[in-house]
């Protein structure tokens, strides 16, 4: 008799009611954004740029109305499958606003990064490089450029770009670690 493999890694499994009202939450949440003063001027400025475009290439973006009242149709739908789901289910009804609130404070997925641990990798990364044109020697450079393009930059004038872009990096740290205190 063999037994059936049990799942004992990772997450475990959301019910099918859980999924539907977290899925009406989302919607609604997508709904108000598209509501936003913000969501309202990068609409337009999308336009604008159609408009202002000489050839008018690709699709020209859909007008706002038709985005919000999309949002809302999907906002409905996916509330009247959760309804369903929990009539099925014959669970107690949840109050709409629980339901817009329950995934509002829910962060999902990868976090942002800190721009100051970003600015610490792109520092290190810069410091590599700068180890590397310090390591290499210049006797395999040609003196006079033969063929077309921007002319290779000299090794002291590389090592001073990189270096003023790390102490670029640095102010900028520094400068954010004055701003959070």
């Amino acid at each position: 008799m063999a037994q059936p493999k049990m799942e004992t890694r990772g997450r475990k499994k959301t019910s099918e009611i859980d999924k539907a009202r977290s899925r009406a939450s989302r919607d609604h949440k997508l709904y108000q954004e598209t509501l936003t003063e913000e969501f309202e001027q990068l609409q337009q400025d999308k336009e604008l740029q159609f408009a202002a475009s000489e050839k008018r290439m690709g699709r020209p973006p859909v007008p706002l109305a038709v985005l919000q009242r999309r949002a809302l149709e999907k906002y409905i739908t996916s509330l009247d499958s959760y309804r369903k789901i929990e009539k099925k289910e014959g669970i107690e009804p949840w109050n709409e606003r629980d339901i817009i609130r329950y995934k509002l404070a829910d962060k999902a997925g990868r976090k942002k990064a800190d721009e100051v641990e970003r600015l610490k990798k792109y520092i290190r990364r810069q410091a590599t490089i700068l180890q590397n044109i310090e390591a290499e020697d210049e006797s395999h450079l040609v003196k006079e450029q033969k063929w077309l393009g921007r002319p290779s930059m000299p090794k002291a004038k590389k090592v001073r770009h990189y270096e003023k872009l790390i102490e670029k990096a640095n102010v900028e740290i520094t400068e954010i670690l004055k701003t959070k205190d």
